[in-house]
């Protein structure tokens, strides 16, 4: 906010006040200082919309609304809002088990997991999100040579997914910005620049971290003679897409 009492005077003898913003394209010499320059205040110390960065505008009118608290200029916080955390999660589980004889059974299971989870960030209508998903299939087989004998196999898969993002951008507003050529999407994410203002403003944060999918597919036989020894097999895998 302009100061209302002088704290100086320029080379031309014109009383100078605080936070007062000069326009850079009057720059000229001080004629009592060769070594100095000095520059004309804005009128009514606002910045003509002509000199505003567009990149800047853009930004200020996609995540920056108005403060509606009654506060003074350039105090904080000035601007409230309510928003909710929503979770949604989504659970199910399946089991087969199935004998042929007295001496064959087999087991089907399957199981699947999705959960997400959406919160508000610094403004109204942009969002973090979480996501955790996964789903895991088993199978099973085993047979009885007798009263000391066993075989089983056994078969697993697990699939695992895990993700952050703050609300993209979207590649509209990167066109506009320019910013898509500096930084072009990544994994069809169209993310903007990360925004950071000084003195207490909140900032704006870009970032997305998708891990996934890891696979994991276990195999394991095993054979077994009561009162002598098991003969083990265990093949275990990890994989990435």
């Amino acid at each position: 906010m302009l100061g209302t009492t002088p704290i100086g005077t320029d080379g031309l003898g014109r009383p100078e006040f605080a936070n007062e913003i000069y326009d850079p394209n009057t720059t000229t010499t001080d004629p009592t200082d060769p070594a100095k320059i000095i520059r004309n205040p804005y009128p009514g110390n606002i910045i003509p919309s002509s000199q505003l960065n567009s990149a800047a505008l853009a930004i200020l009118a996609r995540y920056y609304p108005a403060p509606n608290l009654n506060v003074a200029p350039g105090v904080l916080p000035n601007y409230a809002f309510v928003a909710n955390t929503s979770t949604k999660s989504d659970q199910v589980g399946a089991r087969v088990d199935h004998r042929f004889r007295n001496n064959d059974t087999v087991f089907f299971r399957y199981n699947r997991s999705n959960n997400n989870q959406t919160s508000p960030e610094g403004f109204p209508g942009y969002s973090n999100e979480l996501s955790n998903y996964a789903r895991a299939f088993a199978a099973g087989y085993t047979r009885l040579f007798g009263s000391n004998t066993i075989l089983n196999i056994r078969y697993g898969y697990t699939q695992t997914t895990f993700s952050r993002f703050d609300e993209p951008a979207g590649l509209d507003f990167l066109n506009a910005l320019n910013f898509a050529l500096a930084a072009p999407p990544k994994n069809d994410i169209p993310l903007g620049p990360g925004i950071g203002i000084t003195n207490g403003y909140t900032g704006v944060n870009q970032f997305a971290a998708p891990v996934g999918p890891q696979k994991i597919v276990t195999i394991m036989l095993t054979f077994q003679r009561l009162r002598a020894s098991t003969l083990l097999h265990r093949w275990h895998v990890l994989s990435h897409p």
